[in-house]
């Protein structure tokens, strides 16, 4: 097997998350100050505002989040997480079975299809489960020096033999799938045991919020 598949199983590039903030962090603050507000925090100001990429990344998320509290998400259920490798092993399966050209156009076009239903799937987990802005994990994004790493393992092989390595079959899809799935639960539980610990803020829920941020 090429070594850029096996890092897959190794490694998967799934979501990761981080306790989320504490409600009186300056950050935070700041955040849920610019999402008050009746305009949008323009881009010119996020500009005039960046001190470093870290920072920054964390100011946007909160804000973001501050504005609208429904894009809170969590694992959605296990039913649902099944059905959809499910569907995902089959349809990598048909598509394989048909050639390269098909498989393309089969993903590209049902991509959005099932990252709107899992969107939707990851809502109704976090309504389901109560969660505010002072006790929801937040993702955090995979390294950029892990992700060069994968591209650097996928690509060099094609550069220094001309060959595309040979595309794996669905089933080792569908266990990277499965792995993926149980890393970010793990993840997440982390992350929501010490956000729940924490006691939370009186304008914590998700209705508040969003009525502040109207």
């Amino acid at each position: 097997m090429d070594p850029s598949f096996a890092l897959y199983l190794v490694r998967p590039i799934g979501r990761r998350y981080r306790p989320a903030p504490p409600p009186d962090a300056p950050l935070v603050l700041e955040a849920r100050a610019l999402a008050r507000r009746e305009e949008p925090w323009s881009g010119k100001e996020r500009t005039e505002r960046f001190n470093n990429l870290r920072e920054q990344f964390v100011l946007n998320q909160e804000y973001a989040l501050a504005r609208d509290a429904e894009t809170l998400e969590a694992p959605a259920s296990w039913p649902t997480a099944i059905t959809e490798l499910a569907v995902q092993a089959l349809l990598t399966a048909l598509a394989q079975r048909s050639g390269t050209r098909n498989a393309t156009a089969v993903a590209v076009s049902l991509a959005g299809t099932r990252a709107g239903l899992r969107r939707a799937a990851r809502r109704r987990a976090a309504r389901r489960l109560g969660l505010t802005l002072d006790n929801a994990p937040r993702p955090v994004h995979p390294a950029f020096t892990t992700f060069l790493a994968m591209l650097a393992l996928k690509a060099f092989p094609r550069f220094r033999a001309g060959w595309f390595p040979v595309i794996p079959l669905w089933p080792f899809w569908l266990a990277v799938g499965i792995v993926r799935e149980l890393e970010e639960r793990r993840s997440w539980r982390q992350a929501w045991r010490t956000s729940t610990a924490r006691p939370a803020s009186s304008d914590s829920t998700a209705a508040s919020d969003t009525a502040a941020a109207a």
